[in-house]
């Protein structure tokens, strides 16, 4: 499927795209071997979640993870990243982070951000990165923002908009559009409700948000947004 400007953007899920006019990368990597990859009607992103890592063994993930990388459906490593909410050694955490960052930079592909009380984390691989990184589901704050605004970093919003969540609405509304993108994540919402919900908190048309999302989608991808 090749994405356009009429087309539902969903950078994030971890279902199959719904809507005739959605293009979705779908959240594969523990859903899906490299053998299936190509048969796919929709693109994808393959990645270590914090959560997982401490049931991983390292060596083997990044194997099977770059064995995934030779698809073309793959377009995102990820959701990757640290969460410092969460048990798992945050040292451990960080050496999977690593290490999806180098196959990131040497791909070209970029990465999708799963990101709790960890954003500053985040800034140095971001002064070093060759890929821009997409911070799913961002709840950071205005502080956190201003940093990493600085870089090649990407914010998308969710369930968060529907559920009128007050502090994610105001900082949405702060987001330049060229840094915006929408997802459904693990939820039951569609897509379509998200972008009507962005286009109102926006004060602008649900066509002009597609658009401004295509073409930051455009941009982030490149080349690659011509191939589907």
């Amino acid at each position: 499927m090749k994405p356009s400007s009429n087309y539902y953007i969903n950078i994030h899920s971890h279902r199959k795209p719904i809507l005739d006019n959605e293009f979705t990368i779908r959240n594969a990597f523990h859903f899906l071997e490299r053998k299936d990859l190509d048969q796919l009607n929709y693109a994808v992103s393959v990645g270590i979640h914090p959560w997982h890592v401490a049931k991983s063994d390292l060596e083997k993930s990044m194997k099977r993870l770059e064995r995934c990388l030779q698809s073309s459906k793959v377009l995102a490593i990820g959701e990757c990243g640290l969460d410092r909410s969460i048990a798992i050694s945050i040292d451990l955490q960080r050496s999977y982070f690593a290490t999806q960052f180098e196959l990131a930079q040497r791909y070209r592909k970029p990465i999708i951000i799963h990101s709790v009380r960890s954003y500053y984390d985040f800034v140095p691989y971001l002064k070093a990165s060759n890929v821009p990184f997409i911070f799913h589901r961002f709840q950071g704050n205005a502080q956190e923002l201003a940093q990493l605004m600085k870089h090649k970093a990407y914010f998308s919003f969710g369930k968060s908009l529907i559920q009128n969540h007050a502090v994610q609405i105001e900082l949405f509304k702060k987001i330049p559009l060229n840094r915006l993108f929408l997802e459904t994540d693990n939820t039951n919402v569609s897509i379509d409700q998200v972008y009507e919900k962005a286009a109102d908190l926006r004060n602008i048309e649900s066509g002009e948000v597609k658009l401004l999302v295509f073409n930051n989608f455009a941009t982030v991808f490149e080349e690659r947004a011509n191939e589907y």
